[in-house]
């Protein structure tokens, strides 16, 4: 059991390689569990989101592993984030853009993110499907995969590059369309 940490910028560190275990460890079951969309059942909505029996668990695990290390700590859902965080707040989104992995698009990611006194510390984003793990430290920039993550310094606008994807169809259905093409 990790002892509960004051927050200072070494532990700033500590904390941030605590959420990377806690999203990595939770990862194969994410993968695991979203594998065939059919088998997650949809619990209830919020206005047009569904909240799922994937997020429920992967919210459940979060929870158990960062309870066991920092019994002291608030543990919440991104929807019930409170307007003020007295102490130490983790706020856990189990499956951002979960419409997606219903649909098969393994596009989605697990967010974690710790405040003290309301005030961000450390965030993790991390991309099951491609391994992508995004993290930062307040005042100390963000990372991808543990490289330095840059803005480039261009003045003109016509020389950055804008990036917009989407998939009109599911993942499954490519795949299966391929699997058909390829006999």
């Amino acid at each position: 059991m990790y002892q509960d940490l004051h927050m200072d910028l070494q532990n700033e560190q500590a904390y941030l390689n605590v959420a990377i275990k806690v999203v990595r460890d939770t990862g194969w079951l994410f993968l695991r569990s979203s594998a065939d969309p059919k088998r997650i059942k949809i619990l209830g909505y919020k206005g047009s989101h569904p909240y799922t029996s994937l997020e429920q668990s992967i919210f459940a695990k979060i929870e158990s592993s960062l309870l066991d290390r920092f019994p002291h700590h608030t543990i919440c859902r991104k929807e019930e984030m409170l307007k003020e965080h007295n102490g130490y707040t983790w706020i856990v989104e189990p499956v951002d853009s979960i419409q997606n992995v219903l649909r098969g698009l393994p596009i989605c990611c697990m967010v974690l993110g710790l405040l003290y006194q309301s005030q961000v510390v450390v965030s993790v984003i991390y991309q099951p499907f491609t391994d992508q793990l995004f993290t930062s430290i307040r005042g100390r920039g963000s990372l991808m995969n543990s490289k330095r993550m840059r803005v480039r310094r261009d003045s003109n606008c016509g020389d950055a590059n804008t990036t917009y994807t989407t998939t009109p169809v599911s993942y499954t259905h490519l795949r299966a369309h391929e699997t058909k093409a390829n006999l």
